[in-house]
């Protein structure tokens, strides 16, 4: 009789726990966000300064990625796996620390600075909105369309040109995003080249035209001999430097900030334009783009929440640079490399965001910017605030470069003061003097 032999199990391998990506998320959880870990169970390959979608007590969620590692699963605390990655590389380690630093200077907490830095959406419970139907213009030829483009001036026929490779048809707003002005399009109409009509657009998402087939519509204008002394002004800055370029009106401020940021371009850096305010923005775009073609794109609270975000990934996946128009939430974009901030009517109250928090002013934070990252800092104004004029070398960072002269030497408007007590006096109880009254009759 055989004795079954006993195995000793003592001696047998034990198998290792299984080895899980593991990931800390910040949340909008309290007053200032906390950090919660998860697991990449999924294999969505996330990694640190992703922005990704998770559960929290049976709510999804949306948070940043602060930190990976990899360590064994323990079975007896699983973690809840990531749901979904928004997007990829949303925060670089480098604009994240110069954050946390400006945060520390707002006397805030990084979560809230990051919630103000980001797109709207982007952090916490999201809100689905409710889908409106809304119209657009569509532009497309017309099917009898057999006349020769010879007779048609050189933008109208590129814009012809370009509808045939676009099969026909786009959405206008595309098409002055890529440089085509409206009143282009309106011409074309009015030769019966083109039809527009209204067009249900609830998913319209922005299409993305190439930049090479616009060519610049506006040369660079002859400057004068004070533009040129304010341009080589910046160009001799060091890194992290910046100009206070104090003009009167109609000296030709915005000529300065083109042909400086034509300059960035050439150099594959990209240039970031601030006005104080959205009314300012149109004008603004609009000599750009006739300058730069669809390189330049907006970012500001009069954008969609869409438009928003694709403009923050076209900032952080650009193949060539840009110019990015905006406000100051434009600030915050993700732009690397950057090589021109320009702050235009920098005086303006509106640069400074006082409620609700964080409270930080945009010419604070470009400076900061460009002193940690690299790049120059141009500060346009015709009253330069106080708080800039005590930055002045050589006991701050700013050199002074000035513009006395308006182009072709046109005078100012005359300018007339009239004291309403006189006119109180003498029996007009109106709001604007009768001087004003007559003017505007």
């Amino acid at each position: 009789m055989n004795a079954t032999p006993i195995t000793d199990f003592s001696k047998t391998p034990v198998r290792p726990p299984p080895v899980l990506v593991v990931v800390d998320v910040w949340l909008e959880a309290g007053r200032d966000g906390r950090t919660f870990t998860y697991c990449d169970r999924k294999l969505l390959n996330v990694r640190l300064g992703d922005l990704v979608q998770v559960s929290l007590r049976g709510r999804r969620i949306q948070g940043l990625v602060t930190a990976c590692r990899i360590q064994a699963e323990d079975e007896n605390r699983p973690l809840q796996p990531v749901d979904a990655l928004l997007q990829s590389a949303a925060v670089g380690e480098a604009w994240r620390l110069w954050l946390e630093e400006m945060a520390q200077r707002c006397h805030t907490s990084p979560f809230r600075m990051l919630k103000a830095a980001l797109p709207p959406g982007w952090l916490g419970q999201r809100v689905v909105p409710t889908v409106k139907e809304r119209k657009l213009w569509w532009v497309s030829l017309l099917d009898s369309t057999s006349n020769s483009d010879t007779d048609l001036p050189t933008r109208q026929a590129c814009l012809v040109s370009k509808l045939q490779e676009l099969g026909g048809g786009a959405w206008q707003r595309d098409l002055v995003a890529a440089g085509f002005q409206s009143g282009i399009v309106q011409a074309l109409v009015r030769r019966e080249r083109l039809v527009r009509e209204l067009r249900l657009a609830t998913d319209a998402q922005p299409r993305s035209v190439s930049v090479g087939f616009v060519p610049p519509t506006e040369a660079p204008r002859t400057l004068t001999s004070e533009q040129q002394v304010a341009i080589e002004s910046l160009k001799s800055q060091p890194e992290g430097g910046g100009v206070l370029l104090w003009g009167i009106t109609g000296s030709g401020k915005t000529e300065v900030y083109l042909q400086l940021a034509a300059d960035e371009l050439a150099a594959g850096r990209h240039v970031l334009l601030l006005t104080p305010e959205i009314g300012l923005i149109p004008q603004l775009v609009d000599r750009c783009r006739r300058r730069f073609g669809s390189r330049v794109l907006e970012y500001h609270s009069g954008c969609t929440e869409r438009e928003r975000v694709h403009t923050w990934r076209n900032s952080l996946e650009a193949e060539e640079p840009l110019v990015i128009v905006g406000t100051r939430s434009a600030i915050f974009l993700p732009l690397s490399p950057l090589g021109l901030i320009v702050l235009d009517e920098e005086h303006d109250s509106s640069y400074k965001q006082e409620s609700p928090m964080p409270c930080y002013h945009a010419r604070d934070l470009a400076m900061a910017r460009v002193q940690r990252e690299g790049g120059r800092v141009l500060l346009g104004s015709a009253t330069p605030s106080l708080e800039t004029w005590i930055q002045l070398a050589p006991e701050g960072p700013l050199a002074l470069a000035r513009l006395q002269q308006r182009i072709s030497d046109q005078p100012l408007p005359p300018v007339q003061i009239i004291d309403m007590r006189h006119e109180l006096a003498d029996g007009h109880r109106r709001l604007i003097s009768r001087a004003l009254m007559d003017r505007l009759s």
